[in-house]
């Protein structure tokens, strides 16, 4: 073939990919690559980990990614950015047991960690404390598994008025039944009565400060008047048009505070909320990938962001593509659209965010002034509070969250 020849077509090659990327992208090809930043990793964390869990206490934040690893919170004053370490690990035969879930709690004695480690085949499981003074201290164990049970799973912290532990644990595989246990003490575990689930598995847990909802991947029920371990909680899951999809499964549970609603996602793109706690639900549309991909959104992780002292911001992770913005609290519920945030001046789309796979979103509650933050003008410092978004195998990303300007992303 003549060389021209060849040079035009692949020319034309060149050209018919990159408008059809521009079609794929929300800004374009081109314009992408005019934002596109580095994104600072300023931090040791492996930046393939899957980050299960996160949660802070005593000014130490802790990370379930297999390993257990924490690391102290920032003094930007004194110029201390804190490495991760990681923690010591019940083990057998020298393999450490592994942690994917973590919640912290105070039961009067300060604050902990508690997680649940599994051993590597998966045979033997226990609930353990960690004190964040001495975090590379042996982990205790204060709940082994119980007569009757297979495997403990997963721990939630809430407060109905009396701070709790919540656990799912399995008690069958084969079919697979579940069940749930609490603790008001953090060292004695008790059943609840009515929580035995078939083929089922329980996997949020969310409080009003009075009532508190149990999450299923099939359904939602409830304690009225806080939790009740010898009374079966009442069923609250959606039904009717508000009903989920026969091929859905429900996949968060949050209660927002400033907006007075109960939120639920599932697999299906769709959202739910409740002003009553459970007693009605709205059921939105469902939210697509993008306007040119109508797969609809597998949601995952839901949290209320502060946006600043007197905003807070809704916001949703997703399998695959990301998080979306639900929009401000007290003026959204379930019937909103969900949008892709992209925001001028963030560094959101230049990093690989927007392809993860959102395991867990942890929003620091202590606000943070005169914070560093990398902008594309340079650095500046903000006030506002730190936002961690926990990854399937691409790690762990931080934000600072403040009305000062939009989320520059790090990679821990």
């Amino acid at each position: 073939m003549h060389k021209n020849v060849q040079s035009t077509l692949l020319l034309v090659v060149v050209v018919a990919v990159a408008i059809g990327a521009c079609t794929q992208h929300p800004y374009g090809l081109f314009a992408s690559i005019q934002r596109e930043r580095r994104i600072p990793v300023d931090r040791n964390l492996g930046k393939e980990l899957t980050v299960g869990a996160f949660a802070k206490a005593g000014g130490t934040y802790f990370a379930a990614t297999g390993a257990l690893h924490y690391r102290e919170q920032d003094d930007p004053a004194a110029g201390r950015k804190p490495e991760w370490q990681i923690a010591p690990a019940p083990s057998v035969d020298g393999q450490p047991y592994r942690t994917m879930s973590l919640v912290a709690g105070n039961f009067g004695a300060g604050e902990r960690v508690y997680t649940v480690f599994v051993s590597p085949d998966a045979t033997d499981s226990g609930v353990y404390v960690v004190d964040p003074a001495t975090p590379d201290g042996t982990p205790n164990e204060i709940w082994e598994l119980p007569t009757g049970v297979r495997r403990i799973n997963e721990v939630f912290a809430i407060n109905d008025g009396t701070e709790r532990l919540i656990v799912s644990v399995a008690t069958t595989d084969t079919p697979a039944k579940h069940v749930l246990y609490a603790s008001s003490d953090g060292t004695a575990f008790v059943p609840l009565s009515g929580t035995t689930l078939d083929n089922s598995a329980w996997i949020g847990v969310a409080t009003d400060g009075t009532d508190v909802a149990y999450l299923s991947t099939t359904g939602v029920t409830r304690h009225a008047g806080g939790v009740d371990p010898a009374t079966a909680p009442d069923a609250v899951t959606p039904t009717g048009p508000e009903a989920r999809d026969s091929d859905a499964i429900f996949t968060s549970i949050l209660y927002d505070e400033d907006g007075g609603l109960l939120w639920l996602a599932d697999s299906k793109g769709y959202l739910y909320t409740s002003d009553d706690f459970g007693a009605t639900w709205q059921k939105g549309n469902a939210n697509e990938v993008s306007a040119t991909n109508d797969a609809p959104i597998w949601f995952t992780a839901l949290a209320a962001v502060p946006k600043g002292p007197q905003t807070t911001i809704i916001i949703a992770g997703t399998r695959g593509h990301g998080y979306r913005v639900v929009g401000t609290s007290g003026e959204v519920d379930a019937t909103t659209s969900v949008t892709s945030p992209d925001v001028p001046g963030s560094n959101y789309q230049g990093s690989n965010l927007p392809s993860a796979a959102i395991e867990t979103i942890f929003v620091d509650p202590a606000m943070v002034t005169d914070f560093p933050v990398e902008t594309a003008d340079g650095p500046e410092r903000w006030d506002g509070n730190l936002l961690f978004v926990g990854t399937a195998q691409m790690g762990l990303w931080r934000t600072l969250s403040s009305e000062s300007g939009p989320n520059q992303w790090v990679r821990e």
